[in-house]
């Protein structure tokens, strides 16, 4: 029988960046930091409201959003010692408690130390769970060092474990094509001159002709329409900007690159007209059925309209 896994994520590279977000680089600065794990807290606050977010993904979101609460109220005193404590005791407390729970076996109950001690989760953090629960708050020095290793403990026994699949893999394999991606997915929302900026970043460290292509190809896969629309006007605009320049110095390298990634530009753009002729010719002739409709609009790019449902037996594909 066919069994189905619902997960609130999309795709298997959206929960990779959720925990890229969650432990950043190092490189980064402090600010950036801050700016990805808060990113990070509210898409799985989302994946709540969706159902099926694994626990340890919802920890790390709660545990996360306290230790940034504290990095916030040291920086500039928006909450007291007091409420961050709370933060701290209540997601740790969740995670130690909805852990456990899991591991519980319903017709024998075991002691909290012992399900702990099966799974190699340190034993004072139930101890601490006891203390923030039963007793009073924990200090707030003892809170931050238990958020940190239980984070790090979050790592080794879920995260790490993670491996992306064939196409996450393709699709990170590029650096450059993961920036611009980025690019296009945040440029919508800043002002003109941090989009400028932005590109000019992207210009000097990759250059016009890699930019050019990873555009092109962004175009060729991405699902996301605001992506699909920034890729199209990035590389219009790498164009005309590569026509006078081409036109200023003569043949070079870089033109020679520059028509190459404008030739494959055009045959995507002759394959999507193509694609828009017969598509109209089919309707027309009202030859085409709705298994070549729905094939087709497989491949197309944007918005497509989903194939019309059929009731099945339980457990046939």
């Amino acid at each position: 029988m066919v069994q189905f896994v619902f997960t609130p994520w999309r795709d298997r590279h959206e929960l990779l960046t959720a925990r890229d977000h969650f432990y950043p680089d190092d490189q980064d600065d402090a600010g950036r930091r801050r700016e990805l794990q808060h990113g990070a807290v509210a898409r799985v606050s989302m994946w709540m409201q969706r159902g099926n977010c694994p626990h340890l993904v919802e920890s790390t979101a709660l545990l996360t959003a306290a230790v940034l609460c504290d990095t916030e109220r040291m920086s500039s005193g928006g909450s007291s010692t007091y409420a961050v404590r709370a933060a701290y005791s209540t997601a740790f407390s969740r995670f130690v408690t909805g852990l456990l729970d899991m591991q519980q076996d319903k017709q024998r109950k075991m002691s909290m130390f012992s399900v702990a001690k099966t799974i190699g989760l340190p034993a004072t953090f139930v101890e601490l769970r006891h203390q923030a629960t039963h007793e009073q708050l924990p200090s707030l020095a003892r809170l931050r060092s238990a958020a940190e290793k239980a984070l790090a403990w979050i790592w080794d026994y879920y995260w790490q474990h993670l491996t992306a699949d064939q196409g996450a893999e393709e699709s990170r394999a590029d650096p450059c094509r993961d920036a611009v991606v980025e690019y296009l997915d945040s440029s919508a929302a800043t002002d003109p001159t941090t989009k400028a900026e932005g590109l000019r970043v992207l210009l000097a460290r990759w250059g016009k002709t890699r930019v050019l292509r990873a555009a092109i190809e962004i175009s060729e896969t991405t699902k996301k329409v605001r992506v699909l629309l920034g890729s199209v006007q990035l590389s219009r605009e790498l164009l005309q900007s590569a026509d006078s320049s081409v036109a200023g110095s003569g043949a070079s390298s870089a033109a020679h690159g520059v028509e190459g990634a404008r030739t494959e530009y055009e045959k995507v753009r002759e394959e999507l007209a193509a694609r828009e002729s017969s598509g109209s010719k089919g309707d027309a002739g009202g030859g085409e059925t709705a298994a070549e409709a729905s094939s087709g609009s497989e491949n197309e790019i944007g918005w497509s309209s989903y194939e019309q449902w059929e009731p099945k037996p339980i457990g046939v594909v």
